[in-house]
């Protein structure tokens, strides 16, 4: 029994338990039909390997961390291993929870006793153009959620969804529902039918510690003066996803001076973004991007003094601070032949909270 480790790699754990290569050739020749070995292995998948007496593999029983309801059997049937995909079932269970904020809200959706996975739901998907979880929570604030969640016995594998999230806070209030309209458009939509995306996200990362707030004065670590900082940077660590925050066309991909390795998107509206000191680059100039569009990961090329993602807003030639680009804004409305459904959705929703 083993569990890969870091480099995610059947091929090396194998080897550490002296299994030899023509055994690991033709494990890996009956997995190909039914599993990429090479594209679909994880660091934490786990396998338990039988060899008969003569090293042999006889059994070879594999469980993706990612999708453990689907293990991936190998058995020996006279001289040849077969490979199988099993479809476990899974139980889902809706839980109704109320966090309030002491310091984050990572730490808050933590002592509810549930995972990172639903505090990047919330923050990234749900909220993340209209609640920015760096400056706007204070302790105190309150939320709300109702989440369906599924089981594999009574391990708990993943959240399915978030049917309705309500933050209520001294900055920021926000409820969003989760609906599908006639046309089988899912999003989140506060109480008048109104969806919670925008133009922009507020980040151009998954919710991460921002090191350094717009400025226009600003003392600069490297130059030794005051110049303006008009963006805001983004502590992490090298080679995290850096995605666009809204649709549009790249413009630049490429080396820029002291922005070293850089992206800049132009947006409708007259807007522009530009994502600065990358290690990496994924995209090409010229090419169309949704929001959310992986378009390079963070480094630290160029004049900075470690990694981090340098971000800038610009709209018709003047600097805007990012965390401001959404205020006043409303969502897309749902059409009017949806509200009467999406009311009767809403309430039903609301009437499954406890009562404060």
């Amino acid at each position: 029994h083993d569990t890969l480790d870091g480099d995610g790699s059947i091929y090396l754990s194998l080897k550490k338990h002296d299994v030899s290569e023509l055994q690991i050739a033709l494990l890996s020749n009956a997995l190909q039909p039914v599993f990429d070995a090479k594209r679909s292995s994880r660091e934490g998948d786990s396998f338990v390997l039988t060899l008969d007496s003569a090293h042999v593999v006889a059994r070879f029983e594999y469980t993706p961390v990612a999708n453990p309801q689907h293990p991936v059997l190998v058995e020996r049937e006279g001289d040849e291993l077969v490979a199988s995909v099993s479809v476990l079932p899974l139980i889902e269970q809706t839980r109704v929870l109320r966090v309030v904020i002491e310091d984050n809200l990572a730490n808050a959706i933590r002592a509810a006793g549930e995972g990172d996975a639903l505090t990047d739901i919330v923050a990234d998907e749900i909220f993340a153009a209209v609640i920015d979880f760096h400056k706007d929570p204070r302790q105190g604030d309150e939320l709300e959620l109702i989440v369906s969640k599924s089981y594999l016995g009574d391990r708990f594998i993943r959240y399915d969804e978030v049917l309705l999230a309500r933050y209520r806070g001294q900055v920021v209030n926000h409820t969003g529902f989760h609906y599908q309209d006639p046309t089988g458009v899912n999003g989140y939509y506060d109480e008048r039918g109104q969806s919670l995306a925008r133009l922009f996200l507020l980040k151009p990362m998954d919710y991460r510690r921002i090191s350094s707030h717009f400025n226009r004065r600003r003392f600069h670590p490297i130059l030794k003066k005051n110049v303006p900082h008009l963006g805001t940077d983004y502590a992490a660590n090298p080679g995290t996803r850096v995605h666009a925050t809204a649709r549009g066309r790249v413009t630049h991909a490429g080396w820029n001076g002291g922005y070293g390795k850089m992206v800049e998107i132009s947006h409708p509206n007259g807007y522009r973004t530009r994502y600065a000191h990358l290690s990496r680059i994924h995209v090409k100039k010229g090419q169309s991007v949704e929001q959310k569009t992986l378009i390079g990961r963070v480094g630290a090329t160029g004049r900075a003094t470690g990694p981090h993602l340098h971000y800038e807003l610009i709209r018709n030639g003047r600097h805007m601070n990012p965390t401001n680009v959404n205020e006043d804004r409303r969502g897309a409305p749902l059409g009017p032949e949806s509200l009467p459904a999406f009311a009767v959705h809403r309430d039903r929703m609301l009437a499954r909270l406890p009562a404060v």
